[in-house]
């Protein structure tokens, strides 16, 4: 059975779009914290990964909390210090749904951050697979195989 996991500090979101997923014929892991995605993917291989952007940073390290900018690249740090660490390929099943994709490109043209963020950034921009919530649940289901 296909997997995705959602990962989302909105009770519907996760609600709406793991019924969604389910229809589709996925087993959906659906995470309100860090500290469930990281146990999440820690034990298993997702076939898409849905982050939002800007939420708690709730069971991340002191190190990875400081990096989220109060919350807003809260998904993002996952990403790199979590889900890209387990394997770099990781990079193609991941879609962000979040209406705080300026603040992440912002921060992806200063000095801090490093050269493989701006190229995962790049590639998930390619694939456009950074959806405002704003575009709707259809965005981002039409990029779900």
């Amino acid at each position: 059975m296909k997997k995705a996991i959602i990962f989302d500090d909105r009770a519907m979101v996760l609600d709406q779009m793991g019924q969604k997923l389910a229809r589709k014929g996925y087993s959906v892991s659906e995470c309100s914290t860090c500290a469930e995605v990281i146990e999440n993917i820690a034990s298993a291989t997702f076939d898409w990964y849905i982050l939002d952007l800007n939420t708690t940073t709730c069971g991340l390290s002191n190190e990875s909390a400081q990096k989220t900018c109060c919350g807003l690249r809260t998904g993002w740090v996952l990403l790199t210090d979590h889900i890209l660490k387990q394997d770099e390929k990781n990079i193609d099943r991941v879609i962000f749904f979040s209406d705080y994709e300026k603040d992440l490109e912002a921060y992806l043209k200063s000095k801090e951050a490093k050269k493989a963020e701006k190229e995962w950034f790049e590639k998930l921009k390619g694939r456009k697979a950074i959806i405002s919530k704003s575009d709707g649940y259809g965005a981002l289901l039409s990029l779900i195989r």
